[in-house]
Formats: C-alpha cells, sequence, structure tokens
C-alpha cells in the first residue's frame, strides 16, 4: 500500500480543526500499520508529545515531518496553517 495521505480515505477533506484533524492522522496512521506510539518510538519521545504536537497544541518540526513522511505528504500539507505560504 503507498503511503500517501489521501482525504478520501479519510471521508473527505481533512479538517481544518486540529483535534478532528488528529483523529484523521490517527487513522490514517492505522490504515499503514502505525500508531501514535510507534511513531513515538521511532523519534525517541514519548506518546504524549507526539499527540500534542498532532493535536496543535505544541509545534515539533521534526514530528510533523516524519507525521508526514509515514502518510506520504508533507508538512506544510498536513498541517497547513503552522507554515507560510511562499507566494
Amino acid at each position: 500500500m503507498p503511503l500517501v495521505y489521501n482525504a478520501d480515505e479519510l471521508g473527505g477533506l481533512h479538517s481544518t480543526n486540529p483535534l478532528i484533524r488528529h483523529q484523521e492522522i490517527r487513522e490514517a496512521l492505522k490504515a499503514r500499520g502505525y500508531t501514535i506510539s510507534d511513531v513515538a518510538r521511532e523519534l525517541g519521545i514519548s506518546p504524549a508529545s507526539v499527540t500534542t504536537v498532532s493535536q496543535g497544541y505544541r509545534r515539533s518540526a521534526r514530528t510533523e515531518q516524519f507525521l508526514a513522511a509515514l502518510l506520504g505528504t508533507t508538512a506544510a500539507t498536513l498541517f497547513p496553517e503552522r507554515y507560510h505560504k511562499e507566494n
């Protein structure tokens, strides 16, 4: 299965609400055989740290980029409000 974050797989466009998007990220990870705990283990951080980034309470470019890579996208696409659009 290709590691591509496809909003259609999640029942539509991914949400601009950070808490709903967190659930979508968890579902997309699960569909690819990963959990938040797996991500945390790979990064050497706690699952709570991954969750706080995924929910939008904290920022971590490393965590955002790792999540995006697992889902076959970029951090700017997965978390558009956190990255400035370049003109």
